[in-house]
């Protein structure tokens, strides 16, 4: 079953659609502003639109409330997420935009840690295998059983400790799984490197997803292997008929 997309308070509030006057109160509004347009846009994979389109789109209309945010609004929030790393402008109007609800090094980084643990460095890859392969589309690279301290003698090898403070230790192994499962997040395990979260008791809360970086777009992904490339972890080549990269 489809996942819905959950709206914040916010949006159910009609003075959010009007930016505040006061700069502290404006601030807090712009935060709420750009949490929600990554959280739409990464919810439904969308990377590119015009400002009428965002305009016109739930994100920025509420018809239920009849309010909608208007056009010089949604300029100073998509502004925002520009100086944030989330946003390129495509145009010189600034009509059109790249929306990246990750930033191209986070992108990268989530890259170059699939091809480092399937022991792919030095291999090359077309941008259309990294997006859209069999071998991007399987499940993603980690994930977390937990098992409480107490049962640490009955954990099996090899867990990994992870010490989230009193009563909340947690044990670990990397491992492969099957598709997402919806679940509560544990709210102490935002410490753990792994974007799957399991609690401190002896149970599975959520099974690793397919890899968040299968079916991204071509100019998302390329500002990715770009930030790579500067870091010396890759290189963007030309191949015969497309354009490919190679980890290091």
């Amino acid at each position: 079953m489809a996942m819905s997309f959950e709206w914040p308070w916010q949006y159910r509030f009609p003075p959010f659609f009007t930016l505040q006057p006061n700069m502290d109160t404006r601030q807090k509004q712009l935060a709420a502003w750009c949490s929600l347009v990554l959280s739409f846009c990464r919810m439904h994979k969308q990377s590119s639109m015009t400002v009428m389109e965002a305009q016109e789109s739930p994100l920025f209309n509420n018809v239920k409330l009849q309010r909608k945010l208007p056009v010089e609004s949604i300029q100073i929030v998509l502004e925002e997420l520009r100086k944030k790393g989330n946003l390129e402008w495509l145009d010189k109007n600034k009509s059109s935009f790249l929306i990246m609800w990750r930033r191209p090094e986070e992108w990268g980084k989530l890259i170059y840690q699939w091809v480092s643990r399937s022991g792919q460095n030095n291999s090359v890859f077309t941008l259309y295998e990294l997006t859209s392969g069999e071998d991007t589309e399987g499940e993603e690279g980690s994930g977390f059983v937990g098992v409480s301290s107490r049962d640490w003698a009955n954990a099996p090898s090899p867990f990994k400790y992870f010490g989230l403070g009193p009563g909340e230790d947690l044990y670990g192994f990397d491992f492969y799984a099957g598709p997402l499962l919806a679940a509560h997040r544990h709210p102490m395990t935002s410490a753990l490197p792994s974007a799957h979260w399991a609690s401190s008791e002896r149970q599975l809360l959520w099974e690793p997803s397919p890899r968040e970086f299968h079916g991204l777009d071509e100019a998302t992904l390329l500002r990715a292997l770009q930030a790579l490339q500067q870091e010396h972890k890759a290189e963007i080549i030309t191949l015969s008929d497309s354009r490919g990269v190679k980890f290091f």
